[in-house]
């Protein structure tokens, strides 16, 4: 066990050593772990908002045919979006939360809602994904409300949470920036 803790604290140390090496982008000179922060910050709040926009705008071009070719590209790339929103969200709560003490602030509050929805958001993403990719399944009532209510419902939750986890990953970013 010894061995194993040992190795796990020689690897954390060689990864805080790489986040804190300098690179340099353009005129400026960031760290890596800013540089991942903003890559991750840029991908994730770009699919919100995609998300948000194609979610207002499908009524407007849409045929009403059953096929949308937009919303199957879109969520395919949403997929390593939804697999990272889980394990951020809970990484934020247990930092926030610290010893178990935590007075209850707008903060924390905030952060408990996104954890909770970030749980539920892959269990209903992968559910409506998976169905989806067998074109058999796509018969039957179950498609109307699978497509008039379940992925609406879907999209939104996935919109607010990557944005959000966009928007505290541009403060972190910032944060790290400001350190270096």
């Amino acid at each position: 066990m010894e061995s194993v803790l040992s190795t796990f604290k020689a690897l954390r140390a060689r990864l805080e050593r790489v986040g804190r090496m300098q690179v340099r982008v353009g005129r400026v000179q960031v760290t890596v772990t800013s540089a991942v922060l903003i890559l991750a910050m840029i991908y994730i709040g770009g699919m919100g908002l995609a998300y948000g926009f194609n979610l207002a705008l499908t009524p407007a071009y849409h045929d009403s045919s059953p096929d949308y070719p937009i919303w199957r590209i879109m969520n395919d790339m949403a997929v390593p979006v939804v697999i990272v929103l889980l394990p951020l969200n809970a990484w934020r709560k247990f930092r926030i939360a610290g010893g178990g003490d935590s007075p209850v602030t707008r903060e924390y509050f905030g952060t408990t809602i996104a954890f909770y929805a970030a749980i539920a958001m892959p269990i209903l993403f992968f559910w409506e994904f998976f169905w989806s990719i067998w074109p058999e399944n796509e018969s039957g009532d179950f498609v109307v409300i699978s497509h008039l209510v379940h992925y609406p419902a879907i999209d939104i939750l996935f919109s607010l949470l990557a944005i959000e986890a966009a928007i505290w990953l541009y403060r972190e970013a910032r944060a790290a920036l400001a350190q270096s």
